[in-house]
């Protein structure tokens, strides 16, 4: 194959050619079978899906059935024989850029992580006053947090002179939660890990799925796999149902 012709095809895959040699190039295709074959237009089409979008791709598309309606007033006039290989390589070419679009729609269609996140992450609504003796000591703490102000939740812990693992399990989980709003991520888990280490069944199942949704924020989505398998290895779980819908959609 000459060099031209393989500088050519490099340049049409990098969809750097203009509109005369693009049509030289598939000219040449349409009688020539090493050229065909040359041509990586899967990688082509998914490079258009990529970089221009759909409705670029629907130009695409476009010229190539206004190339094909022109070659059919051409072919009327040639013999039968000469017509064939135009045919077969301007059906293997629509054929190929419409398998390669629906490909990349699938693709294009999957969830974002900042989706997954507004669709399962609501903050944990803090009822510390039915389960625990805290509630008086640390009130301030709990109205900031039930404000929303977690940076604040954040600060007051980190001041506490007192011996943090002593909190109730209720408020060691509103720091956790508070970290993971400030973005605060390794001292979310650091928090959470402490809650494990107590197995506190009252909000357990808590722990198991923020910390989850923690590791979905951080885009780990290797841990958020792991996380969402402990989840749904029992059924009983709280949010066995939520876990399962999140696993199916990553």
């Amino acid at each position: 194959m000459e060099d031209r012709i393989k500088k050519l095809i490099e340049e049409y895959i990098a969809g750097t050619l203009d509109d005369g040699q693009k049509k030289e190039l598939l000219k040449l295709a349409e009688t020539n079978q090493e050229i065909m074959q040359e041509l990586n237009f899967e990688q082509h089409t998914m490079n258009i899906g990529e970089h221009l979008g759909r409705r670029e791709l629907k130009m695409e598309l476009n010229q190539i059935h206004d190339e094909l309606f022109n070659k059919e007033i051409e072919i009327q006039s040639k013999p039968k024989s000469l017509a064939k290989p135009k045919w077969l390589g301007l059906i293997l070419l629509i054929g190929v850029i419409v398998s390669s679009f629906f490909i990349f729609q699938k693709v294009a269609t999957k969830p974002t992580p900042d989706v997954l996140i507004a669709d399962y992450y609501q903050p944990f609504q803090l009822e510390v006053g039915e389960r625990s003796s805290d509630e008086n000591v640390f009130q301030s703490l709990i109205d900031d947090y039930q404000s929303g102000d977690y940076g604040a939740v954040v600060n007051q812990y980190n001041g506490l002179s007192i011996n943090k693992e002593s909190l109730s399990s209720d408020l060691l989980f509103s720091v956790a939660i508070s970290n993971v709003e400030i973005k605060n991520f390794n001292e979310a888990l650091t928090v959470f890990s402490t809650l494990d280490a107590r197995s506190d069944f009252n909000i357990q199942d808590e722990v198991d799925w923020y910390k989850a949704l923690t590791f979905l924020k951080m885009d780990d989505f290797q841990k958020l796999k792991s996380s969402l398998t402990l989840i749904l290895e029992d059924k009983q779980h709280d949010y066995y149902q939520k876990a399962n819908s999140l696993m199916k959609k990553i």
